[in-house]
């Protein structure tokens, strides 16, 4: 089986919103995962090695939306001998127009064509970072298609990597974006992923700061612990129903 991780923002300092995990902590997180044997890989890149010998101790590392403070954590991939996958909406680089705030701005598209490839991997989190599971299907291939050409033309990557946004998926979709051209897409799914399922919906762990050096290498080696994401898996097609209703009728996207 194979953990992936999902990080968000990563503030220098203090705690930013609730899903930032400080630098410092990662710092912590990554040293205790490394000591403990594992190696630190782009999910494309941690798909392959998992598929080829299920005993690898790979954990895929990625960080959804962009924030700029992801140029702080290229330093640790260099400390600690790892790569990871970032994830980025095609329409929000340099485009807010807002005073940049530390812990939450985007990064600009110098910055993420200034990214080591060596380190970092690119994908994309499509055009708008909408749910994708409750939109026509020419919006669904707007979006897929769009993100992937913009990283293209603006960077000269061929992204081959999708983060669905909100996680939020359907069969649709998954088909969406393998004929755009990527060969693997991840969702949330709080679960270890399976090296010879479906590429399409590769299960991930949100990391919070909860996760000390402890807790993280037993969610690598386990999974988490508890009913609840048993019970999210469980409730998500009601959730599905209820927001593409909504969206049918009012135009509105529930998250």
């Amino acid at each position: 089986m194979l953990p992936v991780l999902m990080y968000h923002s990563v503030p220098v300092s203090g705690q930013g919103n609730p899903l930032a995990v400080p630098r410092q902590l990662v710092d912590r997180q990554w040293r205790a995962l490394r000591a403990d044997g594992w190696s630190l890989r782009g999910l494309t890149e941690a798909l392959a090695i998992a598929r080829a010998d299920h005993q690898a101790r790979t954990i895929g590392v990625t960080f959804d939306d962009g924030y700029a403070n992801f140029l702080s954590v290229l330093e640790l991939l260099s400390v600690h001998q790892g790569r990871a996958t970032l994830y980025l909406p095609t329409s929000q680089p340099g485009e807010s127009g807002q005073p940049p705030r530390p812990n939450d701005r985007s990064l600009s598209w110098a910055e993420i064509a200034s990214l080591p490839r060596d380190l970092v991997e690119i994908g994309s989190h499509s055009h708008v970072h909408r749910p994708l599971d409750v939109l026509s299907w020419a919006d669904i291939d707007h979006e897929v298609r769009h993100s992937r050409r913009l990283l293209a033309e603006r960077l000269g990557v061929e992204a081959v990597s999708f983060c669905y946004p909100n996680g939020y998926s359907s069969r649709r979709v998954r088909q969406a974006v393998s004929a755009a051209g990527y060969t693997n897409a991840c969702v949330i799914g709080h679960r270890l992923a399976d090296p010879d399922g479906s590429p399409y919906a590769v299960p991930r762990f949100q990391v919070t700061p909860a996760y000390d050096e402890a807790r993280i290498v037993a969610l690598v080696r386990s999974g988490e612990a508890g009913l609840s994401p048993r019970l999210k898996r469980v409730a998500y097609p009601t959730w599905r129903v209820a927001r593409q209703a909504v969206y049918r009728t009012t135009g509105l996207v529930l998250t």
